[in-house]
């Protein structure tokens, strides 16, 4: 079982590796100190959200395109769960293409609510608009 504090449980040489990359991406993409600031701050919650084990946005909130490549709570727990699936941090498509996505994650995630009591649905077929 996963908490917040998972998401700040890791190896020291891990935290000096993923604290060495903002720098490198601010010198080839200069950005504000306020859009860093931003973008570390959306990182920290998005990570604290995920560790969670609680889907906690309401069911096609990043609608159907966007919400089926999103990783929430129960895509990211298979990660700790069976520690040879799910690594992407953001997006799904990475273990897609990596072939590691968890066999069990979409039966799963289609039984799970989120906090308001919707029940989520993973759909593969396309929608028709008619």
């Amino acid at each position: 079982m996963t908490s917040v504090w998972t998401a700040f449980s890791f190896h020291p040489v891990e935290g000096i590796l993923e604290a060495l990359i903002m720098p490198v991406i601010v010198m080839v993409i200069p950005m504000h100190y306020y859009a860093i600031l931003i973008h570390l701050t959306i990182m920290t919650l998005t990570a604290a959200i995920n560790h969670l084990d609680i889907e906690i946005y309401p069911k096609n909130a990043f609608g159907d395109i966007l919400g089926k490549h999103m990783i929430g709570a129960t895509h990211h727990s298979h990660h700790h769960k069976f520690y040879r699936y799910n690594f992407g941090l953001y997006f799904t498509f990475w273990d897609k293409v990596a072939k590691t996505e968890s066999p069990g994650f979409e039966r799963e995630f289609e039984g799970r609510e989120n906090i308001s009591g919707e029940k989520y649905q993973i759909n593969t077929e396309p929608e028709s608009r008619f």
